[in-house]
């Protein structure tokens, strides 16, 4: 198991710290899988709704994340679609 999943496997008992330095450890390379959407959204609005959806996911989902640093694999993932959302929602808007 490693660093990041220890501390998502804190998060998902409620431990608001453990969560807190979960993203501590993941911003960065969530930042990084973003810079392509630099232009069309706003990071800091996608960053946001992504650390809100993996809050959710680690308090109130029993989805079960396997394999080595799972939780910042599906970060990544949930960035990439918040990112997608917000430039549908821009094209639209």
């Amino acid at each position: 198991m490693t660093e990041i999943d220890a501390l998502f496997g804190k998060a998902r008992s409620g431990d608001a710290m453990g969560f807190a330095e979960w993203m501590g450890r993941v911003e960065r390379p969530i930042r990084a899988s973003l810079l392509r959407f630099i232009r069309a959204v706003d990071l800091e609005v996608v960053m946001q709704e992504t650390f809100l959806r993996m809050w959710l996911m680690a308090t109130k989902s029993s989805k079960v994340l396997e394999g080595e640093n799972a939780s910042l694999r599906m970060a990544l993932a949930v960035a990439r679609n918040v990112a997608l959302e917000e430039v549908r929602r821009a094209k639209l808007g």
